[in-house]
Order: structure tokens, then C-alpha cells, then sequence
């Protein structure tokens, strides 16, 4: 289970691709992510290489049944329309392949920090199910696995998943979300060291956030868009984009969701827009929905987008187009490939199949 911010979109996309081969780059530096009964292995974090198919168990899991509980795992401010979840008793392999909703397990989003593994532990979550859809905020606490195996707890504070990526790491500093009593906003944002002391409050009352390639900090607050230094200082609005960002219900869909290199999002005229960290630019991107387009080209004339076939959810393909939404290359993907990626900077697509983790020119 991923634990990032769920909305409820109504989006349906139809296409068609010629695929065309791809170049193997050789194996390179290992990554660590979490796999489970869908991807073929046990569940758990694993070390992957590159274009092998080493995949080694590092931290060993287990696929959980959700209960519902009475009253949320942190203090909430919540009404009649909030259900709260914790994870149940242990499933199989079998069972878990065939429930609609798999892969509820406890720990997700590993990241390296130096030579050791951070890794968030679920708690718990709340929904709100009203009128619009629905929308879910996964609760978690922030471990360390160091290179002896020893595990430690880093904060005491309650990560709220429902931003992008509640942890994230820049220069061996680690940023993280706490959630205060709103599930879906209203967050503070810290930054402590590796071993998880001299923790400094960065914001106050964010409701999503990004560390860029720029090596600043972005983030929403208040249906704004901000940028600051990493240590939370110079802030400054975002002028040049004037929409508001997110729908007035709670649970409706996010216009919007940030890259390592910008911001994508939908305006009030559901037209697509992309705005440049390293530039301060936005460009227009015609007749393709933002929710598509995973990267853009240092010269924002190009877009890497992906392409999703919504009855099976499951990825079809990917494409380059031009900000006229123009195909100028499709990229070929084995029809059981998962979490693709596209760097149109460096020409690679990486994707899973199931244990095995691939880069390729494309």
C-alpha cells in the first residue's frame, strides 16, 4: 500500500500507441522498494539492481485485513462522515490476490540516508466519505534501519500521508509531515538530521509539499503555492499561477501534483499548465491532462507522458509530445510492467516486472 493522498477522480483517456524498441543500459546502483504477493515475492522491502533479477528480502512484512475501529489512531477532528482503519489480522498470498484492495502492509517508501534504510511503519487511517467520493490520509511513524540491523524510532510525532510524500531527504537532512487534527491538511512540516535529532519546525499549517531539484522547498498552504530555502527561510509566493489549487469539498480531486522539477496542475478552465522550478516559467500543454505527465525537458518543450488503461489499471505505454500534444516518440513497455518512470532529461524509462527492476534508453 502506498501511502500517498487518494482523491477520487472521474478522468477516462483513451489511447493508441506504436511501441518501438528500447536500448539496455548495464546494471547500476541498487535502489530499495517495497514489494509484496502481487509483484510474485513475500512481502516486504527489497534491494533491487538494475537490469538483473536480484532482488533481496531486507526488512520482512506481512499483508493485513483492515478493521474498523470507533475513534481514529491520532487525535482528529472529525464528524459522522470519517471511518478509521487498522490493519487486522494477517492474509495469503491467495487471499490477498484475490481481494479487490490488496497490499495492505505495514511499511512502505524506503529511502537510503547514507548507509542506512529509512522506512515508515502504518498505523492506521481515516476516510471521509461524503457526497463527492471519498478520500483517505494513511498514518504512519518514521523508523531507521541501520547497516547492523538494528531498527530505531526517529520521532515520536504521527506522519500524515496524505501529502505527496510525507518523508523526504535532501543532503542527509530528513523533511517530514506531521499530522496535527485535520487528516487531509493542515500539517506542520519539520526537518531533523539522519539520527533524528535537532528537529526545527519549518512550517506551520502546509497541506503539501516537495524538496525540488532546485534544492528549495515547495509547498501549499492556504491554496497557494510557496517556495522557501531548506531551511525554511526567504519564502515567497508562486504569482504567476493565480488559480486556486484545490476543490472547496474535502474530498474532491487535487488539480494539481508536483515533480522533482515542477509543478503540474489543471486551472478553472481545465486547461494543463506546467510551472518550471529552475526557470520560474509556465508553459501550456494542450489536449493532455496534467495527471498524465510525469516530466518535462529543461527546455519545456517536451513532456513524458504515460498512458493508463483505467479498466484494468494498468500502464499501456508512454510517449514524448510537445506542448501542442503532438506524439514526437512512443516507448515500448512489456504489458505487465509497474511503476514506471520516464526521465526525458536523461532518455531513460524505468519499470517493474514483477521482482525484476529495469532502466532503459528509450
Amino acid at each position: 500500500m502506498s501511502f500517498k493522498k487518494k482523491r477520487i477522480i472521474g478522468w477516462i483517456v483513451l489511447t493508441s500507441m506504436l511501441l518501438l524498441p528500447s536500448q539496455s543500459l548495464a546494471a547500476g546502483k541498487a535502489i530499495y522498494v517495497p514489494l509484496s504477493y502481487e509483484n510474485g515475492a513475500a512481502p516486504g522491502i527489497y534491494q533491487v539492481v538494475p537490469n538483473t533479477k536480484k532482488a533481496t528480502l531486507i526488512i520482512k512484512d506481512n499483508t493485513h485485513k483492515l478493521v474498523e475501529i470507533e475513534k481514529p489512531v491520532v487525535k482528529l477532528d472529525v464528524n459522522e462522515d470519517n471511518r478509521h482503519f487498522k490493519l487486522g489480522e494477517v492474509t495469503t498470498s491467495k487471499q490477498v490476490l484475490e481481494e479487490y484492495y490488496p497490499d495492505y502492509t505495514q511499511f512502505s517508501d524506503p529511502l537510503e540516508i547514507g548507509k542506512e534504510l529509512l522506512f515508515q511503519k502504518y498505523l492506521g487511517e481515516t476516510t471521509h466519505s461524503g457526497g463527492c467520493g471519498g478520500a483517505v490520509s494513511a498514518f504512519t511513524l518514521l523508523y531507521k534501519k541501520a547497516a547492523n540491523g538494528k531498527e530505531t524510532l526517529l520521532t515520536k510525532d504521527t506522519l500524515a500521508n496524505a501529502t505527496g510524500d510525507a518523508v523526504q531527504v535532501k543532503e542527509n537532512t530528513i523533511y517530514y509531515t506531521k499530522v496535527n487534527k485535520d487528516f487531509l491538511e493542515n500539517y506542520t512540516l519539520y526537518k531533523m538530521d539522519a539520527n533524528g535529532k535537532n528537529k526545527v519546525e519549518i512550517a506551520k499549517s502546509i497541506d503539501d509539499y516537495i524538496l525540488s531539484d532546485t534544492n528549495e522547498i515547495y509547498y501549499l498552504k492556504d491554496n497557494k503555492f510557496y517556495k522557501m530555502d531548506l531551511n525554511g527561510k526567504k519564502s515567497t509566493q508562486l504569482k504567476s499561477i493565480k488559480d486556486d489549487i484545490q476543490g472547496m469539498l474535502p474530498c474532491g480531486p487535487a488539480n494539481y501534483k508536483f515533480t522533482d522539477s515542477g509543478i503540474y496542475f489543471e486551472n478553472a478552465d481545465y486547461q494543463t499548465s506546467v510551472y518550471d522550478f529552475a526557470t520560474g516559467k509556465m508553459v501550456e500543454v494542450k489536449d493532455k491532462t496534467f495527471y498524465y505527465i510525469e516530466d518535462h525537458s529543461k527546455t519545456l518543450n517536451q513532456f513524458a507522458i504515460l498512458n493508463y488503461d483505467w479498466e484494468t489499471y494498468t500502464t499501456t505505454g508512454a510517449s514524448i509530445i510537445d506542448k501542442n500534444g503532438t506524439t514526437i516518440k512512443d516507448i515500448k513497455l512489456p504489458a505487465d510492467a509497474k511503476k514506471v518512470k520516464v526521465d526525458i532529461n536523461t532518455g531513460i524509462v524505468s519499470y517493474f516486472v514483477k521482482t525484476a527492476y529495469f532502466e532503459e534508453k528509450y
